[in-house]
C-alpha cells in the first residue's frame, strides 16, 4: 500500500511547523529589541521591575498557562467572533506569549554589554538616535540577535504541549503529527 497520503500529511504537518515557528521568531525579535534597548539605553520608570517580571514568567510551567489560555481564546471566539483556537493566528500568539519575556530578558544583557559610546559616536556625527541605533549598536548586536532568533524558532518548532490543545487537523505541527504516526499503520488520525 502506497504511503504517500501518510508523507503528504506530515509534509503540511512540516509547513505548519515551519510557517509558526518562522512567524513567531520573526515578530517576537523585533519588539524585544526595542524593548531591550528601551530598558538598557533609557531610564525607564519601573524597568527593574519589569525584568523582574519578566523573568518570573519564565518560573512558571506552560502547563499552568494551557487551560487559562484555552478559556480566553474560547471566550474570545464567543465575544467577538474572532477564531483562536485551531488557527495559525492563536497559536503563534501562544508561542508569543512565552518568547517575548525570554527574548526580551536575553537581549537586555546583550544590549546591556554593548557600550553606550558606539552609538554616542555616531549621534556626535549627525546621525539621529533610531539611525544611530540601527547602524551602531544593533549592527554589533547581530550575533545575538541571531542567536535569540535561533533559540525561539526552536523552542517553537519542538514545543507539543500548547500545539496539541490548540490545533486541529489543518493547523496540527510536526511534533504533533509526529506523535499520530504508527509505524505499523501509517499515520492515524484521532
Amino acid at each position: 500500500m502506497p504511503m504517500w497520503p501518510c508523507g503528504k500529511r506530515l509534509f503540511h504537518y512540516l509547513q505548519n511547523s515551519v510557517l509558526v515557528s518562522s512567524i513567531s521568531a520573526l515578530v517576537s525579535l523585533p519588539i524585544a529589541i526595542l524593548a531591550a534597548y528601551a530598558l538598557t539605553r533609557h531610564r525607564v520608570a519601573g524597568g527593574s521591575l519589569f525584568l523582574r517580571v519578566v523573568l518570573a514568567t519564565q518560573a512558571f510551567p506552560g502547563v499552568l498557562f494551557l487551560l487559562p489560555l484555552f478559556v480566553i481564546y474560547v471566550s474570545l471566539q464567543n465575544a467577538l467572533g474572532i477564531p483562536m483556537d485551531g488557527t495559525y493566528f492563536g497559536l503563534i500568539i501562544t508561542y508569543l506569549t512565552f518568547a517575548l519575556p525570554f527574548s526580551i530578558w536575553m537581549l537586555t544583557g546583550y544590549l546591556a554589554a554593548i557600550p553606550q559610546d558606539i552609538g554616542e559616536a555616531a549621534m556626535v556625527d549627525g546621525a539621529g538616535k533610531l539611525h544611530a541605533f540601527m547602524v551602531t549598536t544593533l549592527r554589533v548586536a547581530i550575533p545575538s540577535v541571531m542567536a535569540v532568533g535561533v533559540f525561539t524558532f526552536m523552542t517553537a518548532w519542538g514545543e507539543v504541549l500548547f500545539a496539541s490543545v490548540l490545533t486541529d487537523s489543518a493547523t496540527r505541527t510536526l511534533p504533533i503529527g509526529l506523535q499520530l504516526y504508527d509505524s505499523d499503520k501509517g499515520l492515524v488520525i484521532y
